[in-house]
């Protein structure tokens, strides 16, 4: 989970991005991804994003699959989103790296212009054991 403010003076796309792997990079694997349309106005708009990931063992060693789901919450239709709920899914399993290595989960937030901006204020991951 993320949270911040967005601006925004034109309609662009930007997306947040969930992934894993061993390099802590774009080069690691994409498992969510929410892609809004930002809003073509907006100043400081407060927002939150959260991911949610399954991760399950298929009984392999060091081989898991994931699944999820990804939403951003939006302070109205303006700044991040001209919809104030976005929700992503991943569209199918997707296969974890095999490795014994250190494993980097990140959020990535990427815009295509510099008339959407975001900034974060706080981060935070909840691992929940099953």
């Amino acid at each position: 989970k993320a949270w911040g403010t967005c601006t925004s003076s034109a309609t662009n796309l930007h997306n947040f991005r969930l992934r894993l792997g061993t390099a802590n990079s774009n080069a690691d694997n994409e498992l969510i991804k929410i892609a809004p349309t930002a809003a073509t106005t907006g100043g400081s708009v407060p927002f939150e994003v959260e991911f949610i990931l399954t991760i399950r063992n298929t009984g392999t060693l060091n081989t898991a699959n994931f699944t999820g789901s990804g939403r951003l919450l939006n302070n109205g239709v303006t700044g991040a989103s001209n919809a104030a709920v976005v929700v992503a899914t991943t569209s199918a399993v997707i296969s974890g790296p095999t490795t014994t290595n250190a494993l980097f989960l990140a959020l990535y937030y990427v815009s295509a212009a510099t008339t959407t901006t975001c900034g974060f204020a706080g981060a935070s991951i909840e691992r929940i054991y099953g």
